[in-house]
């Protein structure tokens, strides 16, 4: 989940902010996000599914940039249990 606020001294509504979405381990996937409409002073939440491949182990970084800023989150990939 990533929140974007839009300054409250805005004068106007912040329209299709582009949310980018990387990952520092090419077997996790992630997907950017648009939001269509920020009130100024207000808070937009989005979700951002991550998908691992099968192949995946070790960890991510999630980098996730809007309107200039970056934030970063870590994640640990589980690997699936096999089936007996």
């Amino acid at each position: 989940v990533v929140k974007v606020t839009n300054f409250i001294t805005a004068t106007a509504d912040a329209k299709n902010v582009k949310v980018t979405v990387k990952s520092s381990n090419k077997r996790v996937k992630v997907k950017n996000a648009v939001i269509k409409k920020i009130t100024p002073g207000g808070t937009a939440t989005v979700k951002i599914p991550v998908r691992a491949l099968r192949t995946a182990r070790g960890k991510s970084k999630i980098t996730v940039t809007a309107a200039g800023n970056k934030a970063y989150s870590n994640i640990k990939v589980i690997p699936k249990k096999k089936r007996r």
